[in-house]
């Protein structure tokens, strides 16, 4: 069964940040965490994206993103945007192999990831990824990244 929503939904990026602006305390996204409203949303992506500036990402950088489907990852997605970074998206199911490949291939500068992902030990992937990669850092979701 398709999931409708109503006539106010926005359809387009534009769309709902503007929305975001007219309702900033409106919920904004929601996931199995919770509901963040506009305001704390933009928060998240603002340190997001601060994380990864001072992870040395700029505009046309290449970020990895190899994360679970929710909040943390839609927040990555808008802080790649907002630097005017190129978000790369690789399959929580990949493994150092396959990870490693496309870090190579993509000559991804970041990669942003998550602790605590029940299936996956991304720690122990992480660690084993070959060290040939252009990556100069590893940004790991669920920390403390610094206020933008």
């Amino acid at each position: 069964m398709r999931k409708t929503y109503g006539a106010d939904y926005p359809r387009t990026l534009g769309a709902l940040l503007g929305r975001s602006k007219r309702d900033p305390a409106g919920p904004a996204v929601t996931d199995a965490s919770g509901t963040l409203n506009s305001d704390d949303f933009q928060n998240l992506v603002l340190r997001v994206a601060a994380g990864l500036r001072n992870g040395g990402v700029g505009p046309g950088d290449r970020v990895a993103l190899w994360l679970p489907n929710g909040t943390g990852y839609l927040a990555a997605i808008f802080a790649c945007a907002r630097l005017g970074a190129l978000a790369i998206h690789i399959n929580t199911r990949f493994r150092a192999a396959e990870v490693g490949s496309l870090l190579r291939r993509t000559r991804a500068l970041a990669l942003v990831t998550e602790w605590g992902f029940p299936p996956v030990d991304f720690p122990a992937i992480v660690a084993a990824l070959p060290r040939k990669t252009a990556l100069h850092c590893v940004a790991f979701l669920g920390c403390r990244f610094p206020s933008a």
